[in-house]
């Protein structure tokens, strides 16, 4: 459990929904277990579980990406984000080869992960890293995913 400066995931969460009250309101909503969000994050997301990188601009979040272990040997790519003002600089380029050489460093042999159809973008950056199609790895009730993987050296 995260027992202090919880607000310091904040740049990283507000990334999916800048709404900050939608976030800082579920800091003590009974649901969340008195910050459960928050330490869910933590506990998911770094080590031994996993790990999560951001990309700054001078103090301000403007990219993550992270990984979380599936297996001993298997790990899953989520949360690649870049700002819609930072895209196009290849900061989705650089961080999913930052995921894979961390993961890669941990101990890792293959990386999965999921996406959906419309994000095209993101796509062509799985294959262009060396992501092939694999067929699914957990069941998903949405129609439009697509799942990936790829082996670590």
């Amino acid at each position: 459990m995260i027992e202090e400066d919880k607000r310091q995931y904040l740049p990283l969460l507000l990334l999916a929904d800048e709404q900050e009250s939608m976030i800082t309101d579920n800091y003590d909503n009974p649901i969340y277990e008195d910050g459960k969000l928050l330490a869910d994050l933590a506990k998911k997301y770094t080590a031994p579980e996993g790990e999560l990188l951001a990309a700054l601009d001078e103090d301000t979040v403007v990219g993550m990406v992270a990984y979380h272990r599936h297996s001993d040997d298997r790990c899953e790519m989520k949360r690649l984000y870049v700002k819609p003002d930072c895209r196009g600089s290849h900061l989705g380029r650089t961080l999913i080869g930052e995921i894979l050489e961390h993961a890669s460093r941990a101990g890792y042999k293959e990386m999965v992960l999921d996406t959906i159809e419309p994000l095209q973008a993101a796509i062509h950056l799985y294959r262009e890293a060396g992501f092939q199609e694999c067929e699914p790895y957990y069941d998903n009730p949405m129609e439009d995913v697509i799942y990936f993987k790829k082996e670590l050296g």
